[in-house]
């Protein structure tokens, strides 16, 4: 599940640059979906990992939460920045233009 979440993050990140280069008034709720999507994403995995620590199965938390912690907060940093990076230049062109 967080396969598809993470996709559909990665898909409305792409269609939230796309739309705010063309200036298209839908920019900002596809920046919305792709941070819920991202939000999913974490969600998912820590219900994985639940799962697993009701299972008893600690081989797999050793194997997989250490390379999973920095590899979500990479992806969770890169997110924000990318989805929040439109905002930024649209910002300094309404000041350039000023």
């Amino acid at each position: 599940m967080w396969i598809l979440f993470g996709t559909a993050s990665i898909v409305f990140t792409a269609l939230n640059l796309w739309l705010s280069f063309r200036n298209h008034r839908l920019a900002g709720w596809t920046s919305l979906c792709a941070l819920s999507f991202t939000a999913l994403t974490i969600l998912a995995q820590y219900f994985l990992i639940n799962n697993w620590v009701r299972k008893e199965d600690w081989t797999a938390l050793m194997d997989v939460v250490p390379t999973m912690n920095s590899s979500l907060t990479a992806y969770v940093l890169l997110m924000i920045f990318i989805n929040f990076l439109p905002m930024l230049l649209k910002n300094s062109r309404q000041s350039k233009t000023k």
